[in-house]
């Protein structure tokens, strides 16, 4: 197990998006998480199947990057890239939320998929439709 196997299986670049972004079968690439993982390590194949299903997208291309439910297509996201188009919430805790936040992306992105920690941010907002 080398980490930076994990890290381009997990993370990817930009520079790699358009192959991510083709439909992908989720069970292939859980396998290869898995055996990447446990070379070394003894992990649940519970965990790294909510690891591998939080980086997947509905489409990059059309601009779609949240979480893809059975009935729709799905691809491999740049983790940054889909961090960055999701809710804000959830991107506090990542190490480059500051860039993330300070994007000019960040205030003009309109389609952005609701989680569970939007009312941390913006409580106001959130809780007053309740």
């Amino acid at each position: 197990m080398n980490i930076k196997d994990i890290a381009a299986l997990l993370e990817s670049s930009v520079g790699a998006l358009q192959e991510r972004d083709k439909v992908v079968s989720p069970g292939v690439v859980l396998e290869e998480l898995y055996n990447l993982v446990n070379d070394k390590l003894v992990v649940n194949l519970a965990v790294l199947d909510v690891v591998m299903y939080s980086i997947m997208i509905v489409s990059a291309e059309a601009g779609d990057y949240s979480l893809p439910k059975p009935w729709t297509k799905s691809g491999l996201g740049v983790m940054t890239l889909s961090m960055a188009n999701r809710s804000l919430a959830p991107t506090m805790a990542y190490e480059g939320h500051q860039d993330i936040i300070t994007s000019p992306l960040s205030y003009t992105s309109t389609n952005r998929p609701d989680s569970i920690m939007d009312g941390l941010l913006m409580p106001a907002e959130v809780f007053a439709e309740a």
